[in-house]
């Protein structure tokens, strides 16, 4: 999300690195050095076990990279509840530049966001995802990178499966041979002990 004064230095930067799921935000906390051209934006965020504070980093450092002039610091919601923090944020008048994992809507109608302009929305697939009132106020949902699947070559030769399924019909059939082989056919996991 993104304040109107600072949605050409942040759509920028987004379309450099942070551009997944971030919407535009009409108040907060960004700040500018006078004369030089140089801002400073905050981005708030969650952490992961996946999404962890390194790869938030590494992101935010490429997006700086990328765009001189543009500072970005990271703010990281204190628990899961990311809409309900930000909320709390908007209300003190610490509303971030940027935000992430946040629903969108009674932010609109607060009149704290931007909307996306349909030029920049028009590479999505779907571009209007997740809008409000006909206007896309964070980048479309779904759109982002899903983590990969992938398999166990040993566990696959066990079970006599000679190549990884490249269809649903041969994923189904490949668990079926998994399991019959007493092996686990799929197994989900993120690297944290709520997982």
């Amino acid at each position: 999300m993104l304040r109107p004064s600072n949605r050409f230095a942040f759509l920028t930067a987004a379309t450099a690195a942070l551009a997944l799921t971030a919407a535009c935000s009409a108040g907060g906390s960004s700040t500018s050095d006078g004369g030089s051209g140089n801002v400073t934006l905050t981005f708030l965020t969650f952490e992961t076990p996946n999404l962890n504070a390194a790869y938030w980093d590494a992101a935010i450092a490429r997006t700086s990279a990328k765009v001189p002039g543009v500072t970005i610091k990271k703010l990281v919601t204190p628990n899961t509840d990311y809409t309900t923090y930000a909320k709390q944020l908007l209300a003190s008048g610490q509303l971030p530049d940027v935000m992430i994992g946040i629903a969108p809507a009674d932010f609109v109608k607060a009149g704290a966001l931007a909307p996306f302009p349909a030029e920049q929305l028009a590479g999505f697939l779907d571009p209007m995802a997740g809008a409000v009132n006909g206007k896309s106020y964070q980048l479309p949902w779904a759109t982002q990178a899903v983590p990969l699947v992938y398999y166990n070559k040993d566990d696959f030769a066990k079970a006599g499966i000679a190549s990884a399924p490249t269809t649903w019909s041969e994923f189904m059939d490949a668990c079926a041979k998994l399991k019959a082989a007493g092996l686990t056919p799929i197994e989900i996991g993120g690297g944290g002990t709520d997982t």
